[in-house]
């Protein structure tokens, strides 16, 4: 089934489990958030309100003295912010593309619109620094600059993203993304084929369950039931075909 509206959340599922796919968006099946995770979440927000709010020139003291991990946050911003090119600021943008059925969408940190190049920063909080070639397979990377080619009038090689990690040391805080003709082109090859099997896949067919993706996931009891299911179908089944036995 495709769905009206895709965003990164989508595509990286899809590509990392379609049973967990449909589980979350397809069935609606939530789990509550943990404590400690929904605490990062919501500091998380708050400092990309504060950011947002410190771009426009608003007073953000209120914000910055609600929480000492959002003071540290903000003087390491302060002390060691990303490079940024010279231009238009737009924070929590939303951008969105109709692309082969769907809307294909993205809500951007920060968009920077210079004269001849333009700048994504993604602000993240709750991770610690991950490796550029895993930020450049992501879907929110693939997508995020796949988009602002496509609702803007810069080449693919003007554009590039940055993401600034608050708990990386200063000589880790940035990883820098650039864009390719080539990247969008297999990027948009790679779309319409997701969004082909989207369109046509009612099996959504689970991982083995020992897969990695499996091991911490919430919906591993429920698919180890299925398959417990199945295995047991499949023994009647074996069981019937079985000659009986004349005495």
């Amino acid at each position: 089934m495709l769905l009206p509206s895709i965003s990164q959340q989508h595509l990286q599922l899809w590509v990392t489990c379609r049973r967990k796919f449909r589980h979350t968006f397809l069935d609606d099946i939530n789990f509550p958030i943990n404590y400690e995770l929904q605490e990062k979440l919501t500091l998380g927000k708050q400092f990309h309100l504060l950011i947002q709010q410190h771009q426009m020139g608003i007073d953000i003291t209120q914000i910055v003295d609600s929480e000492s991990q959002i003071q540290k946050w903000f003087h390491s911003y302060l002390a060691h912010p990303p490079q940024m090119l010279d231009g238009e600021q737009f924070s929590e943008q939303k951008r969105t593309v109709q692309f082969a059925g769907t809307t294909l969408t993205a809500i951007y940190d920060l968009v920077i619109l210079g004269k001849t190049s333009a700048q994504i920063i993604d602000w993240k909080t709750h991770q610690n620094p991950i490796a550029s070639s895993i930020l450049a397979d992501h879907w929110q990377t693939k997508l995020y600059l796949f988009i602002l080619h496509e609702t803007t009038n810069y080449t693919p090689e003007q554009i590039s993203m940055t993401y600034w990690f608050a708990n990386a040391l200063p000589s880790h805080k940035t990883v820098e993304i650039t864009y390719t003709t080539n990247l969008h082109q297999a990027t948009t090859q790679t779309l319409r084929k997701i969004l082909q099997e989207m369109a046509e896949d009612d099996r959504y067919l689970p991982l083995s369950l020992d897969s990695k993706p499996c091991q911490h996931c919430e919906f591993l009891p429920r698919c180890q039931t299925e398959v417990t299911s199945i295995q047991l179908t499949n023994l009647d089944l074996d069981i019937a075909n079985i000659p009986e036995v004349v005495i």
